[in-house]
């Protein structure tokens, strides 16, 4: 979207040479202040290119990954001005999917080897060299440290089938910088995670009962203890086709972006410690399915408003809403992923779009508000 400018006209009369100063310095400090207007910017576009997962570190420290129209990988890096691609050992085959940043220097990435069909490897740079890591099965959930990488969807012999006996259960993994070690979740699936401090959080699908002979899950608030997997309290929600992003400050302060069956058109649920609360947004129709932390106490949270996009950032005390964002005036898209730039009041949009058209181009964009 382009920069709004505000524009001054004024008739300036010659009344002495400290009026026309004034004037001189109102028009000069007019369009200065109206470019401080917060705005989208496309800092990466590029025809065939399918941007998949995009994580910002600070302004200056951005990566993202994706593939390129021949199916092979992408790797790009943001010094903040540019986006600078990137060389990967088996970038003709491999296809990351997700990317975890630890500092600039330091990535891991998840995706998929096209040449045996594999997803099983992760790959790793660190200072400069590139290692893999091979999962124990299931795929990547969350990566803490180097010496903290998390997998889920494992299969475990020790997890019975979904009934009313096991309750659904789920096989996790955990990597301690040599080793994996498997830990049975009581959930049937993992819908998402997240990390405050050395404490671990997911939300995951619980057997409940059997309706018309099929079983029933309620998504619960699970927390790790060190040695096992903790359920903390069912989130009542209603069962959702999504997987809601949950950001935890402290174990009184946990959002989750989903409604719940008494509320149904609620953006998200918050859990204060001891009770759930909703959390609306104007205009919102219901589950808002993504929310990221800014870093300073305060939330964003997605509000599309096809065809355009557009994000609430709560500040903790109120709602500040951006400009629309549409890359070009008629498109068709799967989505865009927003995420949020830490300690800052700016947020990035990364995914891949394709004008209106029969034969529908795919191209890749990546956007900041700022």
């Amino acid at each position: 979207m382009g920069r709004r400018i505000r524009r001054w006209h004024a008739l300036t009369a010659l009344v002495g040479c400290a009026a026309l100063s004034a004037g001189v310095l109102a028009a000069a400090s007019a369009p200065a202040a109206a470019a401080t207007k917060p705005h989208w910017t496309v800092t990466y576009r590029h025809k065939g290119v399918t941007i998949t997962d995009l994580v910002v570190l600070r302004p200056k420290a951005a990566w993202a990954v994706g593939r390129n129209g021949t199916g092979s990988g992408l790797l790009l890096r943001s010094d903040g001005s540019t986006w600078t691609s990137v060389t990967f050992p088996g970038s003709a085959h491999y296809q990351p999917e997700r990317i975890w940043a630890l500092s600039a220097t330091d990535i891991w990435i998840s995706g998929q080897d096209t040449a045996s069909f594999s997803s099983s490897e992760m790959l790793h740079l660190h200072d400069g060299t590139w290692s893999t890591l091979t999962l124990p099965g299931g795929e990547p959930m969350l990566v803490v440290s180097d010496t903290s990488i998390w997998a889920t969807n494992i299969g475990l012999a020790s997890c019975g089938t979904v009934s009313e006996d096991s309750q659904g259960c789920i096989g996790t993994a955990h990597w301690n910088g040599s080793t994996w070690t498997t830990y049975p979740l009581r959930a049937t699936t993992t819908d998402a995670a997240a990390r405050s401090g050395s404490t671990i959080w997911v939300i995951g699908e619980s057997y409940t009962r059997i309706v018309n002979d099929s079983p029933v899950f309620t998504p619960d608030l699970f927390t790790w203890t060190g040695s096992a997997w903790r359920r903390v309290t069912s989130v009542h929600f209603g069962r959702t086709a999504h997987s809601p992003a949950i950001v935890v400050t402290s174990p009184r302060d946990i959002w989750v972006a989903d409604s719940s069956l008494a509320h149904p058109r609620a953006c998200a649920m918050h859990w204060t410690g001891a009770r759930w609360s909703p959390f609306f947004l104007p205009g919102a129709p219901g589950p808002c399915n993504w929310t990221a932390s800014d870093g300073k106490g305060g939330l964003w949270f997605n509000w599309f408003k096809l065809p355009s996009v557009t994000l609430a950032h709560w500040t903790g005390g109120r709602l500040v809403f951006t400009s629309d964002f549409r890359p070009i005036s008629s498109f068709g898209t799967d989505g865009f992923s927003p995420v949020a730039v830490p300690r800052t009041n700016w947020v990035m949009l990364s995914g891949s779009y394709c004008p209106l058209t029969k034969a529908c181009p795919i191209t890749g964009v990546i956007a900041q508000y700022t």
